[in-house]
């Protein structure tokens, strides 16, 4: 009976460690590494750049760093409130974890908002994160002015990826997520995300900062099976079966997280999932399980797969060349040694994602690696088969000055032909500094450069396989006169360096200043031309006819000018020169001339109207040196006027009176001479008769119009005391006043007198003094049918001048004719 009862005993306790044995391999086979796929993922309408910026400056973070640890968090992706690996939410991935992360409520209780909207809400993920740091800056007493050293604690204690406790009192993966922090502070960020949106920080200076020393300590022992070139890091046993199985298939995962929150995670029995080798962004590998063994990755297609956990995001758009390379070697052998076929079908094992083997193989929801995941070049780099470069670049052309002057700008270029199969764009396509690379160019233009070691992205919207694409930009000259060796090369998304590398020798030398100015006459600041400029050791300049002078090309500093010219005393002055400058100094010059000019002689003066006169005199000449500059022109000794000629008209003047004059000549000294002769002149009066006797009717007299006369202008009766006639009387006949002689020959009149005999007088007033028994036509004034036209025609005493013109009648038989016609000279008035 006792051996029935042990017998069944013992089948019950087969029986139950195979249940549990079974349950347990059912559990293991179910296990999958990664996390699931995001889940509430709300779109944002808004670009996360400008939150990014407003954050820094509210809290006094550090952009560059906010920038890194959301890439870290989430390569910039909406992830809708899934968990990273860290058991972080959001852009930023506060945290929520076992480990005690708690940066989640912290932000909440910070800002006020909900640990949900937190979770979902970019904008408010990214002031939170922001609050948070600024929190355990002031609690670290991190000096805000200093570097970026000096956040080493506060991202350490941010990461919270660690179980510290007295056996764990190092937080070891929070220190190599610091580490890797640092690491992609020192590159420089440069990425793209889903949306198309570009985040960009320049290289940093990380300072103090050992990043050998972050890094996690190493195990010596190795596994049965693995690859050499891994660092040996095991998962905790508690997360992965010591069952060995012959694998034939290779899975592809992306970690939903980073790199040192993965291997944090495999060490800790919470997860109940591993892969068998974790890759970070830089290429690095470490094995946490060995590969006979079966880790936990993939559900119940876990004992037949290697997995491999790559550090970034499913819906990360693009991975570093290098992980692609170091995680490919690391395939490549591992098919050699397990004879996997080096392909990815989706549904035949051999190389697959995580997504192919759900797919095709065992189900469940995660589709990691991505559409980011380059299958084609990875597959070509496991195979060691030279694929098509995806950035690869040859170079065409290029455009720079070989010599510049220090501070001067020149628009440089390069042209490459793209031989790669992925094509060229802007913002991800840059121009970058090499040898080193992202060095700081003292070439650098804030105004135009992308940054200080990115002078430019491709020109064009987009360049395709064997296009041509120009890399445009503005050079500056250093201060430090030099040759500089200036090298760049192309680069994809801040990370894939590609192409052949330029090189610019360019010569720069030191800067100069200019100094312009005029130099004038002190006297009449009249322009000096050929006046001589002296810089004291340096050129001579001479100035133009607008007394203008240029000296250009003079080193920086002060300089002494010395301003010489015959006739003038000399002058000096001090000027500064400031570099890629010009400095104005104008001098004003002395002149040592005190001869004054010759006097003018042979002053004559000529009225020519009631209102004009006009002066003429012989030149003056000057031997002071100076040269005649003209002449002063008085009247009543007063002066009216200056003029260069010998000739002036005095304009304006009263009528019928009159005026004297002298004139003096002055030089460009201002020295004067004497005055000349006095000369004196009577205007016109203002109007004179043009007809006018003493006939005290009108009887007899006709008008008459005689070239140039314009019409004809009857005399009238005027009663102005002008009755020159023999008979008594105050009347006189009279045609218009005027001083205008155009209007010549103006009346005539005829009579025939029926009477034996006849007498008449008639005078003609002569406004200008001038006698007019020559200007009278015979053939016209004559006695038609007479012989003698008159018994006197002389000019006598009696008019407005002093002067009058009188005709008398000689008499003659009844019957006759007679005619005579008054007037002046053309011209005259």
């Amino acid at each position: 009976n006792w051996g029935c009862k042990i017998m069944r005993l013992l089948r019950f306790v087969s029986l139950a460690l195979i249940l549990a044995l079974l349950s347990t391999t059912i559990v293991y086979a179910l296990q999958e590494a990664g996390l699931p796929a995001a889940t509430n993922a709300i779109e944002w309408d808004y670009g996360l750049g400008p939150v990014f910026e407003e954050a820094s400056a509210k809290y006094q973070v550090p952009l560059p760093l906010l920038l890194a640890l959301g890439f870290y968090g989430s390569t910039f992706e909406n992830r809708g409130n899934a968990p990273t690996i860290e058991g972080g939410y959001g852009v930023m991935a506060l945290r929520q974890n076992d480990y005690g992360g708690n940066s989640l409520a912290e932000a909440a209780a910070l800002t006020g908002v909900s640990e949900e909207d937190l979770k979902v809400d970019a904008a408010l993920n990214i002031m939170g994160a922001a609050a948070v740091l600024d929190a355990y800056a002031t609690q670290f007493q991190v000096d805000r002015s200093a570097g970026l050293d000096a956040w080493l604690d506060v991202i350490v204690k941010y990461a919270a990826i660690d179980k510290i406790d007295a056996d764990n009192p190092v937080p070891i993966f929070s220190r190599m997520f610091a580490m890797q922090v640092y690491e992609l502070l020192q590159d420089g960020v440069n990425t793209v995300n889903s949306t198309g949106e570009t985040f960009y920080a320049d290289p940093q200076s990380i300072g103090s900062i050992d990043l050998a020393s972050l890094e996690p300590p190493g195990m010596k022992a190795q596994p049965n099976a693995g690859y050499s070139g891994a660092t040996w890091y095991p998962a905790a046993t508690c997360n992965y079966s010591t069952a060995s199985y012959t694998k034939t298939c290779v899975a592809i995962h992306t970690i939903e997280g980073s790199a040192s929150g993965c291997l944090s995670w495999f060490r800790n029995c919470a997860a109940r999932t591993s892969a068998h080798y974790v890759i970070s962004y830089a290429g690095t590998i470490w094995q946490m399980v060995d590969e006979w063994h079966t880790a936990w990755h993939v559900g119940s297609a876990n004992t037949w797969c290697v997995g491999l956990e790559h550090e970034g995001y499913m819906k990360t758009t693009s991975f570093p060349t290098i992980m692609y390379d170091k995680s490919a070697l690391c395939v490549r052998d591992i098919c050699n040694r397990w004879g996997i076929a080096k392909k990815r079908n989706p549904c035949q094992k051999g190389i697959l994602g995580h997504n192919d083997i759900n797919n095709c193989f065992v189900g469940g929801d995660h589709m990691d690696p991505g559409p980011g995941w380059n299958w084609s070049y990875y597959i070509n780099a496991v195979n060691g088969t030279p694929a098509a470069p995806t950035w690869a670049a040859t170079y065409v052309n290029q455009s720079y000055p070989s010599t510049m002057t220090a501070g001067d700008t020149a628009v440089v270029w390069v042209e490459f032909k793209n031989t790669g199969t992925g094509s060229w764009t802007h913002t991800a396509s840059c121009l970058g500094t090499s040898s080193p690379a992202n060095r700081a160019s003292p070439f650098y233009v804030s105004t135009n450069w992308i940054s200080s070691s990115r002078p430019s992205d491709v020109d064009q919207w987009q360049v395709t396989t064997n296009q041509v694409g120009r890399y445009s930009f503005v050079i500056k000259a250093p201060a430090t006169p030099g040759t500089y060796t200036e090298k760049y090369k192309l680069v994809q998304n801040n990370s894939t360096w590609f192409g052949p590398e330029v090189t610019w020798t360019i010569t720069v030398k030191a800067a100069t200043g200019n100094i312009t100015g005029t130099i004038s006459n002190s006297y009449n600041n009249q322009p000096i031309s050929g006046a001589s400029v002296v810089v004291t050791g340096g050129p001579t300049v001479t100035t133009n006819a607008s007394g203008v002078y240029t000296i250009s090309g003079l080193a920086p500093g002060a300089k002494t000018l010395t301003v010489t010219k015959a006739g003038f005393a000399d002058q000096t002055a001090s000027v500064t020169v400031t570099a890629g400058a010009t400095a104005t100094k104008n001098f004003s010059l002395v002149s040592t001339d005190k001869t004054a000019p010759t006097v003018p002689a042979n002053l004559t003066a000529a009225a020519i109207s009631p209102s004009q006169i006009n002066l003429t005199w012989s030149a003056s000449t000057d031997s002071g040196g100076a040269g005649l500059a003209g002449y002063i022109v008085y009247r009543g000794g007063s002066e009216i006027g200056r003029v260069t000629t010998t000739s002036y008209s005095d304009n304006g003047l009263n009528a019928n009176t009159a005026y004297s004059y002298t004139v003096k000549a002055y030089d460009n000294a201002g020295n004067i001479s004497g005055a000349s002769n006095a000369a004196s002149a009577t205007t016109h009066i203002a109007a004179v008769p043009i007809f006018q006797d003493g006939f005290a009717n009108l009887n007899y007299w006709n008008a008459l119009v005689e070239y140039p006369m314009p019409a004809a202008n009857p005399a009238v009766l005027a009663n102005d005391n002008h009755n020159h006639a023999q008979f008594p009387g105050v009347n006189a006949l009279k045609t218009v006043d005027s001083s205008n002689g155009l209007q010549g020959c103006l009346t005539g009149h005829t009579f025939d007198i029926p009477f034996g005999t006849a007498k008449f007088e008639s005078w003609f007033f002569d406004g200008s003094g001038l006698g007019y028994i020559g200007q009278f036509e015979e053939s016209t004034e004559s006695w038609t049918g007479m012989p003698n036209s008159w018994a006197e025609f002389a000019t006598i005493s009696g008019g407005t001048s002093g002067k009058c013109l009188r005709v008398k009648d000689g008499g003659w038989t009844g019957g006759a004719y007679k005619e005579f016609t008054s007037g002046f000279a053309v011209g005259e008035a």
